[in-house]
């Protein structure tokens, strides 16, 4: 998964700011150096936020996985507990 790719579909979820406001770029610079641990300064290097390097892809493509599964499970268990103080 691109990083642009990864931003433009968590940034609006994770802090609701969309890439055509204010502070969009500075966001999704902050989560992608939080989920791949690379420098700021390294990031900033990447045009229009793409990279050939795959274990960035990959580490992006897990971390997208990881967040479908958060959201998935918050849900689920959400559901379980109105059901079961419906009784």
């Amino acid at each position: 998964m691109q990083p642009k790719d990864y931003c433009a579909k968590w940034v609006p979820r994770k802090y609701g700011i969309t890439p055509e406001q204010w502070g969009y770029k500075a966001k999704c610079l902050e989560e992608l150096e939080q989920v791949t641990g690379l420098a700021r300064n390294t990031l900033k290097n990447w045009k229009d936020l793409t990279t050939e390097a795959l274990y960035v892809q990959k580490l992006l493509f897990y971390a997208d996985f990881y967040n479908e599964l958060s959201v998935f499970l918050r849900k689920y268990s959400e559901k379980e507990v109105d059901k079961n103080t419906t009784d």
